[in-house]
């Protein structure tokens, strides 16, 4: 026996009322998904290259946002628990220079912060499982208070003193634009010509006194050039002379070309190779910086900053 006609549109009606609320839900979850702060400064750290993070918001915006969203009692413990790499180390971060239970800087929470970089320090080794090069742990280490917040939260001591110490690599300008420099005690040669899709000229780095990093495996060179703005990382295959990839690590907080006030400097820069991850470690008159990207795609992995964190 069939039913009645009503019935069936009655049943039909409901199946599209379902519908359109599920619809409804989704683009309500979306929209929620996407204004989420922690979801947002998750996302932005795998935002290609220029650091803007998602639809043009800065990189240091979304880190203020997503500290935000909870209180400082909790990011040590959220440090512990999350399962985003570069999450952890932004609450990591800011438990280790800004105070874990108040948002006013005191004596007491000062006196604190080198134990705390101590352990962020093993912290940080052990989310990333990549090596930090002594120089950057001797800096961290440095870690101070500024007298008042509006100074801008904390400066390390040591660190224009360590990088003054650091030996740069010995590059050579050889004839037709090439040049020679020794890595993991090979010596390697590469032109600018193969560079230039990259916007990298050594010639113009070795000009202004840029610092330069490289390590080697096989035939694969990876070089990081540090300027006064920014710090470019390039696989080259060598055996090619061509390249794999270009990506921008993301600086503590490079002083904006034209803007007035002291320069940052090219800093110091180290590159640490990881299983399948070429690590960048960086510091200026800024702070500290820290970039992971896959060894083959140069598709970033985590990141860290120290620019603006203790800021409450």
């Amino acid at each position: 026996m069939k039913r009645p006609r009503d019935v069936r549109l009655k049943h039909g009606g409901r199946w599209i009322l379902s519908a359109l609320c599920a619809a409804v839900f989704c683009v309500l979850s979306a929209d929620a998904h996407a204004q989420d702060p922690v979801r947002l400064y998750v996302d932005g750290v795998l935002d290609d290259d220029n650091g803007a993070g998602i639809a043009g918001r800065s990189f240091l915006v979304l880190a203020a946002d997503a500290l935000r969203e909870v209180s400082p009692s909790q990011w040590q413990p959220n440090a512990v628990e999350a399962s985003d790499v570069s999450l952890a180390l932004l609450y990591g971060g800011q438990f280790m220079m800004a105070g874990r239970d108040d948002s006013v800087r005191t004596p007491e929470a000062a006196e604190q912060m080198k134990p705390r970089a101590t352990w962020f320090l093993g912290f940080m080794e052990g989310r990333t499982r990549v090596a930090v090069p002594r120089w950057w742990k001797d800096a961290l280490l440095s870690v101070e208070a500024r007298e008042t917040a509006k100074e801008g939260g904390v400066w390390f001591r040591d660190l224009e003193d360590i990088i003054s110490r650091q030996q740069k690599l010995a590059v050579e300008e050889a004839p037709k634009g090439t040049f020679r420099l020794k890595c993991d005690a090979r010596e390697i040669s590469i032109s600018d010509h193969v560079l230039e899709p990259t916007g990298i000229s050594m010639a113009g780095s070795l000009g202004f006194g840029d610092t330069i990093a490289a390590t080697l495996a096989d035939d694969t060179l990876w070089l990081a050039v540090s300027s006064d703005s920014s710090c470019s990382l390039v696989s080259v295959d060598l055996g090619e002379n061509q390249v794999h990839w270009h990506r921008k690590a993301w600086m503590a907080v490079p002083t904006p070309a034209g803007s007035s006030g002291m320069g940052v400097g090219p800093g110091w820069v180290s590159l640490v190779r990881a299983k399948n991850e070429i690590a960048v470690f960086g510091g200026n008159h800024d702070g500290l910086y820290a970039n992971s990207f896959d060894a083959t795609t140069g598709v970033p992995r985590w990141r860290f900053f120290t620019g603006r964190l203790g800021m409450n």
